[in-house]
């Protein structure tokens, strides 16, 4: 193992700074445990968080799919008081999946009630800082009866309008005012009976204003996409007579779907299956012209896989696509080998399909409670962001993303150095300091749970604080020291033999 650590660090280049494992915990974020957490409960906490979504000024926005709440969150995970009432906003009994920022600065989610009902689907629309916008159709929200709860998404078009999917068909309305766009489809609609599949989820291609649709064809359980042209009208030149399916290995699939577009406009469709014994999750990937990518996985195919201790069954929770095209996925994971329960998992896919072995630590588990993962984003500085549970608690963790070196949330005026790393037994840290500052400094493993607090509130002087560091008792792996003043922090990271 030692030898195995050395050769790789080695071969990327760490000469005296350790460069940042990805995929694990970010220790800066939230005030959770594991740290890289943000836990908290609420009257509108429930068991499946949907939505996230990132303000201009880096806050984030989550939706609970359960019990009818939508919360602001600082970017350092703290919830955002100035938000609605103590953070959160409510609107009678409904349950929101969906929510984005409109360019006004504005924010709309799509829901319905919770009490199931097959025909009631809402858009309500907010300022930005959670108070209903009464100058949106009524009262700040939008009602239909027609297109079908159970799948509603939004998306906008052009920066302008609004797309609204759910299971009966899509519509469009006005982003100034959400009124019907009567000039989209039919009369403002493109019904069930005029697509070509049963749909599910909805992406706009911002370089076109076309529309993307997701779902399963009506002939059988295959996964299929079709394309609607800016106005609505099913584009016959997209894949086979405008549409195309990818038959994967089940007789069933789940309705949880989610779609992106990546930069080169190929189209990345994820999503659960099932084949009558097990669970499991898929990411398929069409060509701009909606035909399979045979360069992905196999014939356009890629299955995701985790080490478990026994069967299990994986629950498709979120997709978000990378800006070098790699694409990030979300599950809950059921380990029938592990009695602790569900854990949220991650798993990124190289370009061509293949599985990043490298990508940091699959699974957070906390405390043997049961964590379900309901959707995963990626944020401002381009990180990722999971939105989920762990027992009815509402759970958003942060993760890292690339390879970073030494990070900077905020302008901490000091520097880092360790020598050696990797370590041994033991490395001296150095910081070379610029003014007189109070440092608290930790240490933290890749699961982001805290293994040693090497100083708390420190008083220092300007020059250079030594400190041997003994790491004779850690296991081998990654660590990241974090050092802190205030609200800033700096990371790096450490390799243990």
């Amino acid at each position: 193992m030692k030898k195995i650590l050395l050769l790789l660090y080695t071969a990327i280049g760490i000469n005296q700074m350790a460069t940042a494992q990805y995929g694990i915990l970010d220790p800066s974020f939230g005030s959770g445990t594991p740290a890289g957490t943000a836990i908290f409960s609420s009257v509108n906490a429930g068991s499946f968080s949907q939505g996230i979504a990132f303000q201009s000024d880096a806050k984030i926005l989550i939706t609970t799919g359960e019990n009818s709440g939508i919360a602001r969150l600082q970017a350092n995970g703290t919830i955002d008081n100035s938000f609605g009432t103590n953070g959160w906003t409510t609107s009678g009994q409904l349950s929101f999946s969906d929510i984005i920022e409109l360019p006004n600065g504005k924010i709309i989610a799509a829901g319905r009630p919770t009490a199931i009902s097959y025909n009631d689907l809402y858009i309500l629309c907010l300022d930005s800082n959670g108070i209903p916008d009464n100058s949106f159709a009524q009262n700040g929200i939008a009602a239909d009866s027609t297109i079908g709860a159970g799948y509603e998404h939004i998306a906008l078009q052009s920066g302008t309008k609004i797309i609204w999917s759910g299971a009966l068909g899509i519509k469009r309305l006005m982003l100034n005012n959400g009124t019907p766009d009567a000039s989209f489809g039919t009369g403002g609609f493109v019904r069930i009976n005029q697509l070509p599949l049963y749909p599910l989820n909805i992406v706009v291609d911002n370089t076109t204003g076309n529309i993307i649709v997701g779902g399963i064809t009506k002939s059988g359980s295959h996964l299929a996409i079709t394309r609607l042209t800016v106005n609505g009208q099913v584009d016959a030149t997209f894949g086979n007579n405008g549409i195309d399916s990818i038959a994967v290995v089940s007789t069933a699939l789940s309705p949880m779907m989610k779609l992106g577009i990546n930069s080169t406009g190929k189209i990345i469709l994820a999503s659960d299956y099932d084949n009558g014994s097990s669970n499991g999750v898929v990411c398929v990937r069409f060509d701009n012209n909606g035909m399979p990518d045979n360069s992905f996985g196999t014939n356009g195919i890629a299955y995701t896989a985790w080490n478990m201790t026994g069967s299990g069954y994986q629950f498709f929770g979120g997709l978000a696509i990378e800006s070098n095209d790699e694409v990030v996925i979300a599950c809950t994971l059921m380990d029938n080998g592990n009695a602790n329960g569900n854990d949220i998992a991650i798993v990124r896919l190289h370009t061509d399909g293949t599985q990043d072995a490298s990508f940091g630590v699959a699974k957070l588990n906390i405390n043997n409670a049961s964590e379900n993962a309901g959707s995963i984003s990626i944020a401002p500085d381009g990180k990722l962001i999971v939105n989920g549970s762990t027992a009815f608690h509402e759970l958003v963790a942060k993760y890292t993303t690339g390879v970073s070196g030494l990070t900077e949330l905020q302008s901490l005026p000091l520097t880092i150095t360790c020598s050696p790393n990797p370590v041994d037994e033991f490395t001296t840290m150095s910081l070379h300091i610029v003014e007189p500052q109070t440092l608290s400094c930790s240490i933290y493993n890749s699961d982001g749970r805290l293994v040693k607090v090497l100083f708390n509130n420190l008083q220092v002087s300007a020059g250079i604080l030594t400190k041997k560091i003994s790491m004779s008792n850690m296991a081998s792996g990654v660590y990241e020291m974090v050092i802190q003043s205030g609200n800033a922090k700096k990371h790096f990271t450490i390799c243990k033999m």
